[in-house]
């Protein structure tokens, strides 16, 4: 009896060897192969989800209504657009001393006398001066004697309807002479504004260089048609007129 226990422990033994090793050769599924990246991607997307739904919702601010304060912003305050207004121009008395000009008369007429004003006129373009006097004056009066329109805008131009050229310049001491040619419209006596209106417009066209030609010595200037003084030609005495009956 103790030897057949002894065997049936054995056999038991032996049993249990062949079971294991059958067990032992049967293979095993192995485990589903895991993405630790979509893992990853998957709890980022839950946290941000978590994050949103436990947000408190904002509670909307009313915008400030118009007040008379203004506040300062970051945003650009626009350049202003030229205007007649804004532009920046020099005064004429500045555009006078370095351009040339020619010159109108702007009348204060009555029954009694003869009033005007010389208003010097730049040309457009403005035309600089060239500091040799000679050459300016013949420019201004090239100018002068090329506007020919009589009203000349508010203007008047009784020059213009004559027929002057600038024939040379002479030097006799501190006097400078100047002689034209051509053809003068003499208005006479019974028009003698006009023509007095007619000898300034050329005398302060060319007197407007008066400084360039002091700094060079001149001290006179004398104004030749042919051989006649200018202002024996335009100067008249002033007509006598009737009296009321």
């Amino acid at each position: 009896m103790k030897l057949i226990s002894n065997c049936s422990v054995g056999l038991a033994l032996i049993m249990f060897g062949l079971v294991a090793c059958s067990n032992a050769g049967t293979v095993l599924p192995s485990p589903t192969s895991v993405d630790t990246g979509a893992i990853r991607t998957a709890a980022v997307q839950t946290y941000a989800v978590g994050l949103t739904q436990s947000a408190p919702t904002p509670t909307e601010t009313p915008l400030p209504t118009s007040t008379a304060t203004y506040m300062l912003t970051d945003t650009p305050t626009p350049e202003p657009t030229a205007t007649a207004t804004t532009a920046t121009r020099p005064p004429l008395s500045e555009l006078l001393k370095v351009n040339i000009a020619y010159h109108l008369t702007y009348p204060v007429e009555t029954t009694t006398e003869c009033r005007f004003y010389v208003r010097p006129i730049l040309p457009y373009p403005n035309i600089a001066r060239t500091g040799n006097y000679e050459n300016d004056i013949a420019t201004a009066l090239a100018i002068q004697f090329s506007i020919k329109e009589n009203p000349s805008g508010d203007f008047n131009n009784y020059l213009g309807v004559s027929n002057l050229h600038l024939e040379r310049f002479d030097r006799v001491g501190s006097t400078l002479n100047i002689h034209f040619s051509g053809t003068l419209n003499i208005y006479g006596a019974e028009s003698y504004c006009k023509d007095r209106q007619a000898r300034d417009q050329l005398w302060s066209t060319v007197l407007q260089f008066k400084n360039e030609m002091a700094v060079d010595g001149v001290t006179d200037v004398v104004i030749w048609l042919d051989k006649e003084l200018l202002d024996d030609l335009l100067l008249h005495d002033r007509p006598v007129l009737p009296s009321n009956p």
